[in-house]
């Protein structure tokens, strides 16, 4: 039997109806799982319908929010009457009308989002979650500290490099977040030692998915698109407002660890007349690249017009990886917003790439699969063999630079 918390009294403040939550009782639990809470139209306060869904038994994420909404909207059904918020303070007398319109645009507002978050819940029953961004997290570390509108290129006292950089390590699935957790170790330091932020991305896939080469477009979209918002508008893939304002940011892949924790990436195999530096590039028409290692300049004239065009390539569903097939977008995007007069050349740097998994003349290194653009499939069928190449290279370059990631 569902209980509401704070029943017992039909007069409570609004502070009191904020802490009011679902208890459930271990002989009737299977009310809960139908979604319904056992609640009548003559019984319409908002301890009857609690929007604090908190409890230890209780689901989280999605499904929580379903309950949330689904709780919303039997309100809609069976207290037409209560158009106000259960916490406002000034009652209504607004009766039930089956012609109001205002009545039935939140019914079927309502009933959308419930048909919608349901769709989700489905897909991830089915076992397709590892499919969908649904539960994307970050996580940072801050080391810069210019405020938002220091002019690009501005050091500041806090700032070591001459850009305002963002490291950022894209996990595309649960089985190679141990492999980050490795790597990021010494790409912590670097990020530390050189003042930029890092960011850890993970995609929330429950396995690695015929589509998980394309996070890294999401993190160039939501990077660029966090700056250009007001900080009441954080976009919906951002938790928070900026703090700063990047000139470019660095994307690695989960194996992917600096190896040389003095030098600056950013300054050397990025010039700042360039878009782009790609491991792989070359001849200026293919790329062949074993790490998937990306510098982007996002003060560049394109940048913005190239990481839109470049989410519009990979969004169709059919679209998959393989082959490097999300490099050849992102260089088919740039040939798409570049001026007619531009060769790709002047845009894209190539960054010298060892099949032995080395980039940037020794300046990182990855475990280079025997294909390029297998590498995620090669990581998730050797875990175990890579996870041991990865710890030891991380300790390797953690004990050449002695203490820099001990102080994390």
């Amino acid at each position: 039997m569902i209980i509401p918390s704070g029943a017992e009294s039909a007069t409570t403040s609004p502070a009191s109806e904020e802490k009011a939550s679902w208890e459930v009782t271990e002989t009737e639990e299977s009310h809960f799982n139908r979604g319904l809470p056992q609640a009548t139209p003559q019984r319409c306060d908002s301890s009857t319908f609690s929007s604090g869904a908190k409890h230890r038994d209780l689901p989280q994420g999605a499904l929580a929010t379903f309950v949330h909404h689904l709780q919303q909207f039997v309100r809609s059904l069976l207290c037409p009457n209560k158009s106000q918020s259960p916490h406002s303070k000034v009652p209504t007398t607004k009766t039930f009308d089956h012609t109001d319109n205002d009545l039935v645009a939140v019914i079927t507002r309502r009933a959308l989002v419930l048909v919608s978050i349901a769709v989700v819940l489905f897909a991830s029953l089915r076992g397709d979650y590892s499919e969908y961004n649904i539960f994307p997290e970050w996580q940072w570390d801050h080391n810069v500290y210019i405020p938002r509108d220091t002019p690009s290129g501005s050091t500041g006292s806090n700032q070591t490099a001459e850009r305002i950089s963002l490291l950022a390590q894209v996990v595309t699935g649960k089985p190679l977040r141990n492999l980050a957790d490795v790597s990021a170790r010494p790409n912590r330091a670097y990020a530390r030692q050189w003042k930029m932020d890092y960011a850890n991305y993970y995609s929330g896939r429950a396995s690695y998915g015929s589509r998980s080469c394309f996070d890294k477009v999401v993190v160039l979209n939501s990077i660029l698109e966090n700056q250009q918002r007001e900080a009441k508008e954080p976009p919906p893939l951002w938790p928070h407002p900026p703090r700063v304002e990047y000139d470019s940011i660095i994307l690695l892949q989960p194996d992917s660890i600096i190896t040389d924790l003095d030098k600056n990436l950013v300054d050397l195999l990025l010039p700042r007349d360039k878009l782009v530096a790609i491991a792989g590039w070359s001849d200026g028409k293919k790329v062949n690249s074993y790490s998937d290692v990306i510098l982007f300049n996002l003060k560049h004239q394109h940048a913005d017009a190239v990481a839109k065009r470049w989410w519009e390539l990979v969004l169709p569903v059919q679209e998959t990886c393989g082959a490097n097939n999300d490099l050849e977008m992102l260089i088919a995007a740039i040939g798409w917003v570049k001026d007619d007069e531009e060769d790709l050349d002047k845009l894209i740097e190539p960054l010298i790439e060892t099949s032995d998994g080395f980039v940037g003349n020794h300046l990182m290194k990855c475990i280079a699969p025997s294909v390029p653009g297998s590498r995620e499939a090669l990581l998730t069928n050797n875990f175990q063999e890579s996870l041991g190449i990865l710890q030891e290279t991380a300790d390797a370059v953690c004990y050449r630079f002695y203490p820099k990631c001990e102080v994390l």
